[in-house]
């Protein structure tokens, strides 16, 4: 079984320029556990455990998805935590450029995985890069208040690909490989 996801990859500037930023965030979050700069990513869809045997079909259904849609500008945008800023588990960074093209290929993606029996996301797409997790929930209120007057990143990229993760778990933290990279339309 392989540990999968999908997710656009972040080019190494903008990698750069959040782990910046986590830096800074950490002096006031101590108790957070930052992703580590080389694993930020915008994930589509967690997988999950896949069988190995299936993942050439997999990839064939994500090959046809992907090639439906044109390459578009993402921006960087405000943070925020889910559930609440109050009572935060996930914070993150959101986007705020392309949301119509996102959310299109975050269905594409959806209904290519159904076919595996990956079930649907319930609720609405939330297009982010988790920055830390917390173990126990946390008031991150300042921290965006504070974040968004003086080191916010307003970065834009260009998202050229979409990328099928394996992602292996060790004491240390998750790996994350590239197994397929899936190029967007000109």
């Amino acid at each position: 079984m392989l540990r999968l996801f999908v997710a656009i990859d972040l080019p190494q500037n903008i990698k750069e320029n959040l782990k910046m930023l986590i830096q800074e965030l950490a002096k006031s979050a101590k108790e957070a556990r930052w992703v580590a700069p080389e694993n930020l990513h915008i994930t589509f869809k967690f997988i999950g455990n896949f069988p190995e045997e299936n993942l050439a079909k997999l990839i064939e259904s994500l090959t046809t998805a992907t090639k439906k849609i044109r390459k578009f500008e993402l921006k960087l945008g405000k943070l925020g935590a889910f559930p609440t800023s109050k009572k935060a588990r996930i914070f993150w960074i959101g986007t705020e450029k392309s949301e119509l093209e996102i959310e299109r290929l975050h269905k594409l993606i959806d209904s290519a995985l159904e076919k595996f029996g990956i079930e649907k996301e319930g609720r609405k797409f939330h297009s982010h890069v988790t920055l830390a997790r917390f173990k126990n929930p946390q008031n991150v209120e300042n921290l965006i208040t504070e974040s968004t007057n003086t080191m916010l990143i307003k970065d834009t990229f260009k998202v050229n690909e979409v990328s099928l993760f394996k992602s292996v778990l060790t004491p240390k933290g998750s790996i994350y490989a590239i197994l397929k990279n899936f190029p967007l339309e000109d």
